[in-house]
């Protein structure tokens, strides 16, 4: 093969081998979303014809969206679903009087669903006897942790016109059981971050609404009351005004969904990878994410792999992206498939703010090593072969380019046999016989001519007293090779016939029919 072959063969290989490998799934921005619940009061006080004034009378339940609480509750849930929520926030609409249960529970995803929500909301009867707030704080607090969706904020909302009224059978009748429950529930709040509110429809309802944010633990900020309740305009605004801070009030992160690809160390192992969490925060100031210093990141499901995280804390301006580094390693047994699946979740300091979502699904591509470095090995073994090869072939040409040879005129040696390097010269001469020469027999000049090796078993002959003839014709420098024969003639006509430059007979040390030109 020739030597321009290898070249591009070489060049095609290294090309190839260093073409980007993307991983796949790339995964773009993923929105944080949240589930609401909302806990509505049912009772008959809330078709109370004038607010406040029960002496005045109830709407009957067939005109109960007559009432001003009734209607301003329905239309402020309504305007809610159509207008707040979010495409991919899950709304639960929980009523509660005599009992607790779940009215609605729905997920938006398309518009019609918002149409559903409005037209199930219209169903709602205002006709129960007592206000168990309790059992719908304790009742919602479970469905809270039934959703099994930690990555989302839970941000409850209660809508209430009365006090605490549990009917007889209400295991929350008691001052001590309800007492209890509100330390349980404010435990869990503080714990778990949600976010409850508290709104109370009528300004005789203020006592109440702020006690009950006492006991959970909530500020005043979180208790809203409208005190004077003259059209469903007025119910909506707050509970517009909550869900406006809770879109405004977090940190969204850009993905839910971990994949890397871990290249496999050249003596052995996995080298570590790396990915970047951006987070952007809609609070209106400053603020601090806080992760756990014993245990940031948690993983489980894949065995042998550990994630690092850092920093710990960051804070957050408005609107200004932060990073959260993670670097990833692994130290177990590749599975048969080369893939580690399994769930990480961010663990958040106390005092921190959490981000959204703050845990999803991981995957890690784990590579075999023929993958990576098979191929590279295999084009490195070729080019090193093949760059022997040539510094070899460089090495003959530059360290060995001498040949023995031998003069003769007329098949008459015209001198001993010589070793010549490649630019060497020697002369044939008479009277001259410093350095290399031969014996220029018949001639009368000093010296004849001049001979040098060019190599590859190539003489250059150049004239200097005598006149050199090839084939009848006069020349001043003659290029020829072994056994080409040439004449030389000097002034008074003298010739010295059929030179030529052979290998040295059988007596030569080098050995007669040898191949002495490495070339």
């Amino acid at each position: 093969m020739r030597r321009s072959h290898y070249t591009v063969i070489v060049y095609v290989m290294l090309i190839a081998a260093a073409l980007p490998v993307t991983a796949p799934g790339a995964v773009g921005p993923v929105t944080a979303n949240d589930d609401f619940i909302l806990i509505l009061d049912q009772s008959g006080s809330m078709r109370e014809k004038v607010p406040g004034r029960p002496e005045m009378g109830y709407e009957p339940v067939e005109n109960r969206l007559s009432a001003h609480k009734a209607k301003g509750a329905a239309d402020a849930i309504t305007f809610a679903a159509r207008e707040m929520l979010r495409t991919g926030d899950h709304l639960t609409l929980m009523t509660f009087g005599d009992k607790a249960a779940v009215f609605l529970s729905q997920q938006i995803g398309y518009a019609h669903e918002r149409d559903v929500i409005s037209r199930h909301i219209r169903g709602l009867l205002f006709n129960d006897r007592k206000t168990d707030i309790s059992d719908s704080l304790v009742q919602a607090a479970e469905l809270i942790g039934s959703l099994k969706t930690p990555e989302r904020r839970k941000i409850m909302i209660m809508i209430t016109d009365g006090v605490n009224d549990p009917p007889p059978d209400s295991p929350y009748i008691a001052p001590d059981t309800q007492k209890k429950v509100y330390a349980q529930l404010r435990d869990r709040i503080q714990a778990d971050k949600w976010n409850v509110f508290l709104v109370g429809l009528g300004k005789e309802t203020a006592e109440n609404i702020y006690e009950i944010a006492r006991n959970l633990g909530l500020s005043a900020a979180h208790a809203k009351i409208v005190e004077h309740i003259q059209n469903s305009r007025e119910v909506a605004d707050k509970l517009t005004e909550i869900f406006r801070w809770a879109q405004e009030a977090r940190v969204e992160t850009e993905k839910k969904f971990i994949r890397l690809k871990l290249k496999p160390a050249i003596f052995g192992g996995y080298e570590q990878g790396a990915d970047t969490l951006t987070l952007l925060s809609f609070y209106g100031g400053e603020t601090e994410i806080k992760l756990d210093p014993n245990l940031p990141l948690r993983v489980t499901g894949c065995e042998g792999l550990r994630l690092a995280v850092n920093p710990l804390n960051l804070t957050l301006s408005p609107r200004e992206p932060g990073k959260l580094n993670l670097c990833v390693s692994f130290s177990g047994k590749r599975p048969e498939d080369g893939r580690l699946s399994g769930h990480y979740a961010f663990q958040f300091s106390p005092s921190g703010t959490r981000f959204y979502p703050h845990e999803g699904s991981i995957e890690i591509i784990l590579t075999n090593w023929w993958e990576i470095y098979g191929f590279c090995t295999l084009v490195s073994v070729m080019f090193i072969a093949i760059l022997i090869s040539l510094i070899l072939r460089m090495i003959r040409r530059i360290q060995v380019p001498e040949i023995r040879v031998i003069v003769t005129a007329g098949e008459i040696p015209l001198g001993q046999a010589m070793t010549l390097r490649r630019k060497e010269k020697f002369v044939i001469a008479n009277q001259y016989f410093e350095g290399l020469s031969v014996s220029a027999k018949g001639l009368s000049c000093k010296i004849a001519a001049h001979v040098r090796y060019l190599g590859r078993g190539k003489f250059e002959a150049q004239a200097a007293e005598a006149k050199i003839f090839d084939e009848g014709k006069e020349l001043e420098r003659l290029q020829f090779g072994m056994n080409r024969f040439f004449d030389l003639k000097d002034k008074e006509g003298n010739r010295l016939r059929m030179i030529s430059i052979n290998k040295p007979a059988a007596g030569d040390p080098f050995g007669a029919g040898t191949r002495n030109d490495p070339f």
